[in-house]
């Protein structure tokens, strides 16, 4: 029994959505893919930054305990220490701008 022409059509359709889907995907599993290596990798960087915390932890930690200095009095050296730095480069940048201090 032959086919007809609608049934031709139906079937050209059908493998032509198919084929749209199957490449779509294709293109999913690939985008997956990329994901998981790049979480991957994500996942590799953050136990390597996990594991320098827990180490400048550690040596937070034994400095602490060397130094008689309260949580207050590190504050205090750090605000310094920018307040510091912040006029550094001020005056580098002045006087490579040639400004002249009269």
């Amino acid at each position: 029994m032959p086919k007809g022409k609608k049934f031709h059509a139906a079937e050209k359709h059908f493998a032509n959505e198919q084929a749209r889907l199957w490449k779509r995907i294709k293109g999913l599993e690939d985008h997956i893919f990329v994901l998981e290596h790049e979480n991957q990798r994500l996942r590799n960087e953050l136990s390597q930054l996990q594991e320098k915390n827990n180490a400048f932890a550690a040596e937070n930690k034994v400095l602490r305990q060397m130094t008689p200095l309260s949580n207050d009095d590190v504050k205090e050296l750090v605000q310094r220490a920018r307040s510091m730095n912040m006029v550094t480069s001020l005056l580098k940048r002045s006087f490579t701008m040639g400004v002249t201090c009269e």
